[in-house]
């Protein structure tokens, strides 16, 4: 062997299986690990603690092989820990990466009684949904089939039907699902309402601002072209002296040759536009 006083030493190989404290039938537990490049040696190594204090199991094996057994081990339900450390031409690994597997019995190992975390991204729930809707598929249909495998998949019945809880957890959606829509027609509503409240008490300035422009208008005194002798007089009088025009009123004593002035016309009673001549005080609408 070279001199390897400065080289790091190789990396632990990665543990495959068992793995995260997977149950496994102890009477017959198979190793395995992925291959490290140079490797000359393997040591596999099995303890009851996770520092390897109290080795139970080791073996040393050539460099091409990456599995042991099947291994025997007591069905006491207890969690061993495992490594693999390679020797290759600049020496050992350190032995770091460690993995665990629970010892139980054939039947228990059938049950998959895995942690949640065993090669579950989403958790249980797969399974869970898996056990469930066979489940419902044995109790509908009784085919036998079905129910070897419920078994298997570990679905153990407590008193609740599976077929019963989907039920209730659709009922439950439907009622969320109104109550949802009942909020958003309550929201609609208020919304709605409190524009109608806004609207009517801010109005609309625009509107207002020319209603009172017309009113105006309608109702006072003023002057619109006065070289043409042409003013405004309110609507209500300006009626009262068109109606007194077409009552019979002659028209002779009418002229337009002198404009009259708003007083004038205050006086007669006249519209605007409306003229005198120079020497009479009848008054002739223009």
């Amino acid at each position: 062997m070279a001199d390897n006083k400065h080289t790091p030493p190789p990396q632990d190989p990665w543990p495959l299986s068992p793995s995260n404290e997977e149950v496994v039938d102890s009477a017959h537990v198979t190793f395995a690990w992925e291959p490290v490049e140079g490797a000359l040696e393997y040591r596999f190594q099995v303890a009851g603690d996770s520092t390897f204090q109290q080795i139970i199991l080791q073996e040393d094996l050539p460099g091409d092989k990456t599995s042991y057994g099947p291994a025997s081990f007591q069905a006491d339900d207890q969690t061993y820990y495992w490594r693999v450390v390679v020797r290759t031409d600049v020496g050992w690994s350190a032995g770091e990466r460690v993995e665990s597997f629970v010892a139980a019995t054939r039947e228990q190992a059938s049950l998959n009684m895995a942690r949640p975390d065993d090669d579950e991204r989403m958790g249980p729930f797969p399974e869970l949904v898996r056990s469930g809707s066979t489940e419902i598929k044995a109790e509908f249909t009784g085919r036998p089939e079905y129910y070897e495998e419920e078994e298997a998949e570990g679905v153990e019945h407590e008193g609740v039907e599976t077929a019963q809880i989907t039920i209730l957890a659709g009922i439950v959606l439907v009622i969320i699902a109104g109550l949802i829509g009942i909020v958003v027609v309550l929201y609609n509503n208020v919304e709605q309402t409190t524009r109608r409240m806004v609207t009517g008490i801010s109005g609309y300035p625009e509107l207002t601002q020319l209603n009172q422009q017309a009113e105006s208008m309608l109702s006072n005194y003023g002057i619109i072209d006065q070289e043409n002798g042409i003013y405004q007089i309110p609507i209500e009088q300006a009626m009262e002296l068109t109606v007194q025009q077409y009552s019979g009123r002659p028209e002779s004593a009418y002229s337009s040759e002198l404009p009259l002035t708003p007083a004038q016309q205050v006086r007669y009673g006249l519209p605007g536009g409306a003229a005198v001549s120079s020497d009479t005080s009848d008054v002739q609408n223009e």
